[in-house]
């Protein structure tokens, strides 16, 4: 496949697990905070760019392994993030 369908795959792949959580809280009567944070905002994009340049890197040869490591590696390193940063 092209780099540039790769690195599209992988940023649809990195979209998925922000996607998966707004889908799951659609039923909620307000948004929650982090919607208008510019942080959320910006880890969102910076996430979904991590997966397309891990698909990229990696030159998936089927469309499935494409979006996998558009997915794998942002949900990868938002939980490492989130383990690490300090709790009140």
């Amino acid at each position: 496949m092209d780099n540039t369908i790769n690195f599209l795959l992988g940023c649809l792949g990195g979209l998925l697990p922000d996607l998966l959580r707004i889908i799951r809280n659609r039923y909620e009567v307000n948004l929650p905070a982090y919607f208008k944070n510019f942080n959320f905002w910006l880890g969102f994009v910076l996430l979904v760019l991590v997966g397309g340049v891990t698909a990229w890197i990696l030159k998936p040869e089927q469309v499935k392994d494409a979006i996998i490591y558009g997915y794998a590696s942002p949900a990868i390193l938002s939980q490492l993030a989130a383990s690490a940063s300090p709790t009140p």
